[in-house]
């Protein structure tokens, strides 16, 4: 009978014991489900996100993205071409020169990234948001300028440090600026609420490829044509030895 006392012991034992471990699982799904439930958003939280970020990130990743594309996809490929052949590289050494010109701008690009993890990057996204409209502005006045010259002739392709510096700026630093900052600006504002970030930024990154889109769309139904022509009839027609088209597509 005491060998009977001892196996039915041991049995309640590992009976209670599996129950207890039941429990806890039970716990930590009930947990996980609560969570998951409290970081959904419900529809007056999601409207109450969009009219924070409406008027202070909105319109940046619209105009940025649309000048982004236009720029990338309409005139970028005229410019260099136009400016390259201009300085005097041919068919069979402008592919090289244009080579050279990326490796520089994928350097740049590298280091502006290496600048987010410096305390620079801290510095700058505790700034105001509105400071971003600066290289925006800046960008847009350097592709009117381009545009200025390739339409009306007002001065030859651009070589040299005009070049390098339109090239750099338009091509990398204030793309690359932009669009790294804008993150760490809204995960810093204080005029936004924390809880909302992760849905704010997905709502920022869809903004800006619709208007990558609508941009690249604009260049492919006229735009790009457009360019390419003036370009032939303004600079192709008056420079010798500059091409418009080495690097179309």
């Amino acid at each position: 009978s005491c060998l009977d006392q001892s196996s039915l012991k041991i049995d309640v034992d590992k009976s209670k014991g599996s129950v207890l471990t039941l429990d806890t699982e039970n716990q930590s799904e009930r947990k996980s489900s609560t969570e998951s439930e409290s970081t959904r958003l419900s529809k007056v939280e999601m409207l109450a996100a969009l009219n924070e970020i409406g008027l202070r990130y909105i319109p940046l990743y619209c105009v940025l993205a649309t000048l982004l594309a236009i720029w990338m996809g309409s005139i970028a490929n005229y410019f260099n071409s136009a400016s390259l052949s201009h300085a005097g590289n041919t068919a069979n050494t402008i592919f090289d020169a244009m080579d050279n010109v990326t490796l520089v701008y994928a350097s740049i690009s590298a280091f502006i990234g290496l600048l987010l993890l410096t305390p620079l990057g801290k510095i700058v996204s505790g700034m105001s948001i509105f400071i971003m409209w600066i290289p925006i502005a800046v960008y847009l006045a350097l592709i009117t300028t381009v545009l200025v010259g390739l339409f009306q002739n007002a001065f030859p392709p651009m070589t040299g440090a005009a070049y390098w510096i339109v090239g750099l700026l338009c091509n990398t630093f204030i793309p690359i600026i932009t669009q790294s900052f804008l993150p760490l600006f809204l995960s810093a504002d204080k005029h936004v609420t924390q809880r909302f970030n992760e849905f704010q930024a997905q709502v920022g990154l869809l903004i800006f490829q619709v208007f990558i889109f609508i941009g690249t769309l604009f260049g492919l139904i006229w735009f790009s044509g457009e360019v390419y022509s003036q370009c032939v009839s303004n600079y192709e027609a008056n420079y010798e030895g500059v091409s418009c088209d080495n690097f179309a597509t």
